[in-house]
């Protein structure tokens, strides 16, 4: 479970990054890469180190006009599967 009070941030050496030649985003870290479609941008773009998880929805839930009851409930476990592979810290 992932509190609405936590912080999301990019470990050290992890990136998004476009790649130009196949027209798509690709998460960089240390010995991996993961594609990400337009959701995981969008959630990604959110991650700033600063923000809670529960501003990161309310962002996210306003320029989707989404309802954040609905979408929180992804975005967590999407951060929350990307905490396991090591592709974001939590700190709750």
């Amino acid at each position: 479970e992932i509190s609405d009070q936590a912080i999301v941030r990019l470990p050290s050496g992890v990136r998004l990054k476009k790649d130009e030649a196949r027209d798509r985003f690709v998460q960089l870290a240390p010995e991996r890469a993961l594609v990400m479609d337009a959701v995981g941008v969008a959630i990604l773009g959110e991650i700033d180190g600063a923000k809670t998880v529960q501003q990161m929805i309310a962002s996210l839930a306003s320029t989707y006009a989404a309802d954040p009851q609905i979408i929180g409930k992804d975005v967590k476990a999407f951060l929350l599967d990307l905490a396991g592979r090591r592709i974001v810290e939590i700190s709750q």
